[in-house]
């Protein structure tokens, strides 16, 4: 059974519709965590990371600057799911 920390998944849970998506923004420190009980929660669904750089310039850590944030994406199985990214978002330098 999830702790006080899983509270939210599992009513996320309790209130996704079968053909629903959930997802969830999450920084580096939690996300490992995040991840292995969204697959306890909800287990046969897809779980899906994808890395949204927001700060190019970095946030300083211990030894690496962190660049980005974590969207965690639960589908159910069989959902496809397409996301559309503009060009000039997925290239804002251009490079």
């Amino acid at each position: 059974m999830a702790g006080v920390h899983g509270a939210p998944a599992t009513l996320g849970k309790r209130l996704l519709k079968p053909d629903g998506v959930l997802v969830i923004s999450i920084d580096e420190n939690e996300h490992g965590h995040l991840v292995c009980l969204l697959e306890q929660v909800f287990p046969g669904f897809d779980v899906t990371s994808v890395a949204i750089v927001h700060n190019p310039q970095g946030i300083q850590g211990d030894n690496f600057s962190h660049t980005n944030d974590f969207a965690v994406f639960v589908t159910p199985p069989g959902v496809a799911m397409r996301v559309y990214v503009p060009s000039e978002a997925a290239n804002p330098h251009g490079c």
